[in-house]
């Protein structure tokens, strides 16, 4: 999925960086690894859309603990490139 950046001749970090900071965050409600996640967890991805028929995916896995130490942690899964107009 890297090359998919570099092949259209984008730069990977710059848009990355666009879509964590401009992109609209969307709940991921269908996955294949459902099963997958833990109590506390949850799939979400910020979509941007790049003009083109080109829209950018960042995909982040939020864990949170419930208790007396609340505690929330955010990981990012990685940085995809989609065409909607093919």
């Amino acid at each position: 999925m890297d090359d998919s950046f570099s092949i259209l001749g984008l730069n990977k970090d710059s848009i990355c960086l666009e879509v964590s900071e401009l992109g609209k965050e969307v709940a991921v409600k269908h996955f294949v690894f459902d099963d997958l996640l833990d109590t506390g967890e949850s799939l979400y991805c910020k979509v941007y859309d790049l003009g083109g028929g080109f829209s950018s995916f960042l995909y982040l896995l939020r864990r949170t603990t419930e208790g007396i130490l609340k505690r929330a942690e955010e990981k990012e899964l990685g940085c995809y490139l989609g065409f909607s107009q093919g």
